[in-house]
C-alpha cells in the first residue's frame, strides 16, 4: 500500500556497470516509482524543501517547480534535478567532494552551474565552445575549448563533468578519449545526457566530408552561448559503458538517482536521473 502524500518518499540509486545489471534491478526493487508517486513526493519537497551533500539544507523556499519533466523542471538553488544529480556525486567522491583544491573541468562557463563550481573550487576550469573566429572573439575572455580535441595536459585533473553535452559532440569516442586523457589515475568522469534505454546508440546525425548529414529529423537543446541552439548528433544507450572502457576509463557505470530527500526526479514515465560515471 503507498504511504498517503503527506510522507511519500522515495530513495533510490542503482549503480549498473552493464544492461543486465539495470534489468535485474528492476525485478527486485519494491520501490514505488509510478508517476502519482513521483508527483506525490514533489508536492513533499515543495512542503519541506530537501537536503543536498553539496547544499546542505535547502529550504521550500528555495524549490520551485516549473512543470512536469522534473529532470529540468524541478529546481532548487536555480538547478534542475540533473545538476543538482552531478553535484551529488561529485560531493561523494571523498578526495573531490570535501577538497576545495580539487581540480575539476566542465564543458560549461557561464551557466548557474558553473558559477557555483567556481564559487566553491578555485581551480575549476569551465570552458565553451567556439566553431569559428568569430565566435571565439564574441566569446573572449571565456576559455574555449573542443571536447574532441582538448589543449589540456594528461593527467591534470581530479574530475570532469559534462551536462548535457555528449549527445552534441560529433565523434563521441574522441570525446571520452580527451576525458580520459586529462582525468589523474583514480580520477572520475560524471555526465548526464539523454539516453535511449537501450544497447546501442541512437544517431540522429553524422558529418561526411566536412557537411553534417541529417540521419533524421534535426534536434536542437539551448545553447548559454548561441541563440541557434546546438544540434544532437547521437543519442547514447548503454553501448556508452563499453565506449568509456574502450576510451581508457577502468570502469564505468550508469547510476540511476531517484530520490525525495534530495529532489531529484526525472522526464515524466521516467522516475530516474541516469547518470554516466567513469573512473581513471
Amino acid at each position: 500500500m503507498n504511504k498517503p502524500a503527506a510522507t511519500m518518499t522515495i530513495e533510490c540509486i542503482a549503480a549498473c556497470a552493464q544492461q543486465a545489471d539495470w534489468d535485474e534491478w528492476l525485478k527486485h526493487t519494491d520501490a514505488d516509482l509510478t508517476q502519482e508517486s513521483v508527483q506525490s513526493c514533489v508536492r513533499v519537497i515543495e512542503q519541506t524543501g530537501l537536503h543536498s551533500d553539496f547544499f546542505g539544507k535547502v529550504a521550500a523556499s528555495e524549490v520551485v517547480v516549473a512543470g512536469l519533466n522534473y529532470r529540468e523542471q524541478l529546481m532548487a538553488k536555480g538547478l534542475n534535478s540533473r545538476q543538482r544529480a552531478i553535484l551529488e556525486l561529485l560531493a561523494a567522491e571523498g578526495k573531490v567532494g570535501q577538497r576545495g583544491a580539487a581540480r575539476i573541468f566542465a564543458p560549461e562557463a557561464v551557466t548557474r552551474l558553473a558559477l557555483e563550481m567556481r564559487g566553491r573550487f578555485p581551480y575549476f576550469l569551465g570552458s565553451e565552445f567556439a566553431s569559428d573566429a568569430g565566435q571565439r572573439d564574441r566569446l573572449y575572455p571565456l576559455h574555449i575549448e573542443d571536447l574532441e580535441a582538448l589543449t589540456l595536459k594528461d593527467s591534470s585533473f581530479d574530475a570532469a563533468f559534462t551536462c548535457d553535452v555528449l549527445e552534441h559532440v560529433v565523434d563521441l569516442n574522441a570525446c571520452l578519449r580527451e576525458l580520459a586523457r586529462i582525468l589523474r589515475p583514480g580520477g572520475v568522469m560524471i555526465s548526464t545526457h539523454p539516453f535511449t534505454w537501450k544497447a546501442e546508440h541512437r544517431r540522429r546525425a553524422i558529418v561526411r566530408n566536412g557537411t553534417i548529414e541529417h540521419l533524421t529529423t534535426p534536434e536542437y537543446h539551448g545553447n548559454p552561448v548561441s541563440d541557434k541552439g546546438s544540434l544532437v548528433f547521437t543519442v547514447p544507450g548503454w553501448q556508452i559503458l563499453e565506449d568509456c572502457r574502450q576510451a581508457g576509463f577502468a570502469r564505468a557505470e550508469m547510476v540511476m538517482i531517484a530520490s525525495t530527500e534530495k529532489a531529484i526526479f526525472g522526464a515524466p514515465n521516467t522516475p530516474f536521473i541516469n547518470v554516466l560515471r567513469a573512473y581513471k
